[in-house]
C-alpha cells in the first residue's frame, strides 16, 4: 500500500514508437535529482516502466517479447513484483508534486489492465493524463525500417519485408474510455511543432516542469542515419556476413 503520498498530477507517456520516446524516458532517468528538485519524480526503479507494464498485464497473458527480453514469463514476473515494490517506496518517499511514468509497452494493456492502472494510480495522484505522440505512419515505418538496418545489419529489402505499420489509433480507445478523452493527450510528433524542435523539451513543457530545460544533461538515443550513411550500411549488409558487421552510428542524426 502506497499510503498518503498524493501528487497533483501523474502523466503516463505511452509512446507511440519512434516518437522520441527513449530520448524523453533517458533524460529524465539521467536527471532525475535535478527534476525531482523542480517537482517532478521520475521513478528510477528502471529507466523505462516496464514493471508497471507487465504488472497491469491480464495475468493469463503470455508476456510479449518487448517486456520480456528473453526472459521466461516465471522470471518476469517475479522481478515485477520486486520492482513494483520499489517503485512503489520511491513514490511514497517522495514530495513532488508531478509523477511521470513512462512505457510504450503500456499499450500490450487490454481495457481491464488500463482500468486497474488507473484504480492503482488513483491512489496517490489527484488526476492523471495520458500522453501520446504519434508520428504520420508512413514516416513511422521508414524510421522502423532504418533502425532494422543500423542495429540488426539487415539490407533494405530485408528490413522492408515486411512493412508494418504502427496503427496508434488502435491502441487509443482503451485510454480514452478510462482516462476520459479530456485527459489523454494525443500530440503530432513533427520536429516544427515541438517546443524547440526537442521531445524532451516538449513533454516536459507539456507536464509543467518549472526547473531550468538547460540544466539537464540531455540523452539523445537511437540517432538516425543520414541518407549517404544508410546507403553505405545496405551495401555493406550485402557483401559482409551479418555477424560480422559493426552496429553504425550518425553523430548528425536524430531519432
Amino acid at each position: 500500500m502506497i499510503g498518503s503520498t498524493v501528487f497533483k498530477i501523474c502523466y503516463i507517456h505511452i509512446g507511440s514508437p519512434k516518437t522520441g520516446t527513449s530520448s524523453i524516458q533517458r533524460t529524465l532517468y539521467h536527471n532525475s535529482e535535478i527534476a525531482s528538485a523542480a517537482g517532478l519524480l521520475y521513478p528510477t526503479v528502471q529507466p523505462i516502466h516496464l514493471c508497471v507494464a507487465a504488472h497491469f498485464l491480464d495475468p493469463e497473458r503470455t508476456i510479449p517479447q518487448g517486456i520480456s527480453r528473453g526472459m521466461s514469463d516465471a522470471k518476469v514476473r517475479k522481478q515485477t513484483a520486486v520492482q513494483m515494490a520499489k517503485l512503489e517506496t520511491q513514490i511514497a518517499s517522495s514530495d513532488a508534486e508531478t509523477l511521470v511514468l513512462s512505457a510504450e509497452h503500456l499499450n500490450f494493456l487490454s481495457l481491464d489492465g488500463v482500468k486497474r492502472l488507473k484504480t492503482w494510480i488513483d491512489q496517490f495522484a489527484e488526476q492523471s493524463r495520458v500522453v501520446c505522440y504519434v508520428r504520420h505512419p508512413v514516416s513511422q515505418a521508414a524510421s522502423r525500417v532504418q533502425q532494422r538496418v543500423k542495429i540488426r545489419a539487415l539490407t533494405l529489402d530485408q528490413a522492408m519485408d515486411p512493412l508494418d505499420y504502427y496503427r496508434f489509433g488502435e491502441e487509443l480507445p482503451a485510454w480514452v474510455d478510462t482516462f476520459g478523452l479530456d485527459n489523454v493527450i494525443v500530440k503530432p510528433f513533427e520536429r516544427s511543432t515541438l517546443k524547440n524542435g526537442d521531445a524532451v523539451d516538449d513533454f516536459l513543457e507539456l507536464a509543467g516542469y518549472q526547473g531550468n530545460l538547460d540544466e539537464l544533461q540531455r540523452v539523445d538515443t537511437n540517432p538516425s542515419l543520414s541518407a549517404p550513411a544508410l546507403m553505405i550500411a545496405d551495401h555493406l549488409a550485402q557483401i559482409i556476413p551479418r555477424s560480422k558487421l559493426p552496429k553504425l552510428k550518425d553523430r548528425n542524426g536524430s531519432n
